[in-house]
C-alpha cells in the first residue's frame, strides 16, 4: 500500500527531507494512516467520499501530518 506513495525517485533531497521531517511521511505512517482514516470514514454515515481512492485520501493525511483523526475532520468539511 505505502509503496506506491512512498517513492522518492526523481524527488530532490530537500523535498525528501521535508516529507520525512516535517510531514512525518514514513512507509509505516502512510500505511497506518490510510488504514485508520478509511476505518474512521467508514464509521461516518453522513460523509460520502471516495474511500477507495488512496491518492485522494493521501492529500488530507499529508495536510494533517498523518494524523487520521485530524484528516477525517478535514474531509468532513470538504
Amino acid at each position: 500500500m505505502a509503496e506506491k506513495f512512498f517513492n522518492f525517485d526523481g524527488i530532490s533531497e530537500f523535498a525528501k527531507e521535508v516529507a520525512l521531517k516535517e510531514l512525518d511521511e514514513t512507509p509505516e505512517n502512510v500505511t497506518n494512516g490510510l488504514k485508520e482514516l478509511k476505518r474512521l470514514l467508514e464509521l461516518e454515515t453522513n460523509i460520502h467520499v471516495p474511500i477507495d481512492n488512496e491518492l485522494w485520501l493521501m492529500n488530507f493525511l499529508r495536510f494533517c501530518k498523518f494524523k487520521p483523526e485530524s484528516a477525517k475532520k478535514k474531509v468532513s468539511f470538504f
